[in-house]
């Protein structure tokens, strides 16, 4: 079998765009190729060592041309979707023999993809949407926090509270240290009207918390206290006060990878 050129591999290492990655792990071939043992055996080891791939194919002509047959399932993808790759056969640019493909899992694939259509409908408003694709995500790859952070946002902006403070606790198991996932939670608990835990959420988040999240969970922190103090009212007014809802912004546009 002939060696892979430098350019091909190239294309490979990069990452691919989540409408790629769907419509791959709709293919039966492509899911059969990524689940065969000498493929998923090397992708454990390129995971730790990507330097290892010309080695790895050098040595097994049969793991090389499973990386072919693999790289023919992309690219026929990226036509499909429109997608170009650029780094093809012809094209100029350097390159390494050494150069892995991308190191996407199917379930990761699918998550991406599932991440990326929440982040789209997220932006454009649609939370319901939004909330239906970061579970998903969520559900595809539970150990990653910036899933259940954003999911949070999504059911926080449809008004789901106690789902959303779970999503958002959930955040914070899994990575204490994910000042945003304090933001959620304290979110959270301030619509749910605890004010108290509400305060101690975003204290909790503070003392881990830099740039732009540290100035959200400042001022919702400062929100949260100003929840208690009474407010002057015209003797007139009898309609109820609404609490108004936890201020969101454009914050979860920083969880998105």
């Amino acid at each position: 079998h002939a060696r892979a050129s430098p350019t091909r591999w190239k294309s490979m290492a990069a990452q691919l765009e989540p409408s790629v990655a769907a419509a791959l792990v709709d293919k039966e071939e492509y899911v059969s190729l990524m689940q065969h043992p000498k493929v998923a055996n090397a992708i454990r080891e390129l995971r730790s060592n990507p330097g290892r791939f010309g080695e790895l194919c050098a040595a097994d002509p049969e793991l090389e041309r499973l990386f072919g047959e693999l790289r023919h399932q992309m690219n026929a993808a990226e036509a499909e979707e429109g997608v170009d790759a650029g780094g093809g056969e012809g094209s100029g640019g350097g390159g390494d023999d050494d150069d892995p493909p991308p190191l996407l899992s199917t379930e990761e694939a699918a998550a991406e993809e599932a991440r990326a259509r929440g982040a789209h409908a997220f932006g454009a408003g649609r939370f319901v949407d939004a909330c239906e694709a970061y579970e998903r995500a969520s559900r595809l790859q539970h150990d990653n926090h910036l899933h259940w952070s954003n999911l949070a946002a999504a059911q926080l902006k449809c008004g789901r509270l106690r789902p959303a403070l779970d999503s958002a606790r959930e955040c914070v198991r899994l990575e204490p240290r994910f000042a945003k996932g304090h933001l959620r939670v304290g979110q959270a608990l301030r619509a749910l009207g605890d004010r108290g835990a509400a305060t101690a959420a975003f204290e909790d988040g503070l003392r881990r918390a830099e740039g732009s999240v540290r100035r959200a969970l400042s001022q919702a922190l400062a929100e949260c206290h100003n929840d208690g103090k009474p407010a002057a009212e015209p003797a007139a007014a009898t309609a109820p006060r609404l609490q108004p809802e936890p201020t969101l912004g454009n914050s979860h546009l920083f969880d998105l990878v």
